[in-house]
């Protein structure tokens, strides 16, 4: 209980009250776009504090599976780390009544191919309210979020999550210090990424040589190594498991503006590729 007690509390200073000198990063993205992998690899090789976006350890063994202690978490803790990881961004107005106008706050953005997401989220349909039977009902189907997500409790569809989400991460580049990363352009080159952050944003990194996250962030992908992620992801493998009617029903839905900003083309039925031999 006391466990409990401390980790509710999240002890960390608010943010107005750290040195103004400290470079403190806040990661938003959606389920299944790397944001565990992201804040491994900014905290192994750059000189930076990561707000908390999940829960502490202690709550997490006690509470497995309480998607309650959560949501009661980040709302007694908003205001220290600008809430959940996979949540809408903090209005404007929220972010100042958080932390002030001065605080220096980096955001970054993860954002990942709205097929490949889909598919991701199919597959690990985390925070789901249902068991899906295939692939064109989980498309179909009303989205129900959490209470954490700083969200309308229901959105249309899976399609209409991927829209809003990616829309509300380009509006916070409007009054926020935000940069907006492609899960394909972080794998394809993660030293890269961060050498322009450091450039652009200041940000110092450790003194040994780059250190990549080369196994796998989640329990379910042991086994799994970087590489792989690469190889899926930059050869488009997971067109494979796209149908014709699936990728009119996603296209269908689809924020062409949206697909603009983050300069994602659309795939036509008849593109998707067939699994090697």
């Amino acid at each position: 209980m006391r466990d409990h007690q401390r980790a509710m509390s999240d002890s960390r200073p608010a943010l107005s009250t750290l040195p103004s000198s400290t470079r403190r990063v806040k990661i938003f993205g959606e389920r299944n776009t790397g944001s565990g992998y992201l804040e491994r690899l900014l905290l192994r090789n750059l000189e930076i504090e990561c707000l908390r976006g999940g829960l502490p350890s202690p709550l997490r063994k006690l509470f497995p599976k309480s998607e309650r202690i959560r949501d009661a978490f980040f709302r007694a803790t908003k205001k220290r780390n600008l809430g959940w990881k996979h949540a809408f961004p903090p209005s404007r107005e929220a972010l100042r009544a958080a932390a002030g106008e001065a605080t220096p706050v980096l955001f970054i953005t993860l954002t990942k191919n709205p097929y490949a997401w889909l598919l991701s989220l199919y597959r690990r349909p985390y925070h789901a309210h249902r068991v899906y039977s295939s692939f064109s009902q989980f498309l179909a189907e009303p989205w129900t979020t959490v209470a954490r997500e700083n969200a309308p409790a229901t959105i249309a569809n899976p399609v209409e999550l991927w829209n809003q989400k990616n829309a509300s991460y380009l509006a916070l580049g409007g009054y926020a210090n935000c940069v907006l990363c492609r899960y394909e352009d972080l794998v394809d080159d993660p030293k890269g990424f961060l050498e322009t952050l450091c450039r652009e944003q200041g940000l110092a990194r450790y003194e040994q040589p780059f250190e990549n996250v080369n196994e796998a962030t989640k329990g379910t992908d042991r086994g799994t190594t970087f590489d792989d992620y690469r190889d899926y992801y930059l050869r488009e493998r997971w067109k494979a498991d796209l149908c014709e009617e699936d990728i009119r029903r996603i296209n269908h839905g689809l924020d062409d503006e949206v697909m603009s900003q983050l300069r994602y083309p659309r795939i036509e039925p008849g593109q998707q590729q067939t699994r090697d031999p």
